[in-house]
């Protein structure tokens, strides 16, 4: 490899335009529940909720009421993430959405949706650097 410029301490240029991926590498896109989930209407408030709604915290008094409604559009949006060609997609759930009762009624017939299945064991364990895993 040469320097940019002869005679200067610059580093090498590369030589490599794209560096190589492993077999298996996940290509993926995320997103935010305050930032596109939208129908705020349709659950309790959020702390960003909250937030927003307080004069001065945004600059032009914006709030993700409406955002861009994945909610609601949630079909389309994934036909477009599949169409990047990515295979891996992490979104978020507002709290106030999985916690709330009429989401919990639905699925459970409870007043709670929070806990891990009945089979997982009793409390998270974060040892180590790998994601929480459910132990007894």
């Amino acid at each position: 490899m040469t320097s940019v410029a002869a005679g200067t301490d610059d580093p090498p240029m590369a030589t490599d335009p794209m560096p190589q991926f492993p077999p298996g590498f996940l290509w993926g896109v995320s997103t935010s529940a305050h930032q596109i989930e939208g129908a705020a209407d349709e659950r309790g408030p959020s702390v960003w909720d909250v937030f927003s709604a307080e004069p001065g915290r945004i600059k032009d008094g914006s709030t993700a009421a409406v955002a861009c409604d994945h909610y609601h559009r949630y079909r389309e949006d994934i036909a477009l993430v599949a169409g990047l060609g990515v295979n891996a997609y992490r979104f978020s759930v507002s709290w106030p959405r999985a916690a709330s009762p009429a989401a919990s009624a639905s699925t459970t017939g409870s007043s709670t949706n929070c806990a891990p299945p009945a089979s997982a064991p009793s409390s998270p364990s974060t040892t180590g650097t790998s994601p929480p895993t459910w132990t007894g």
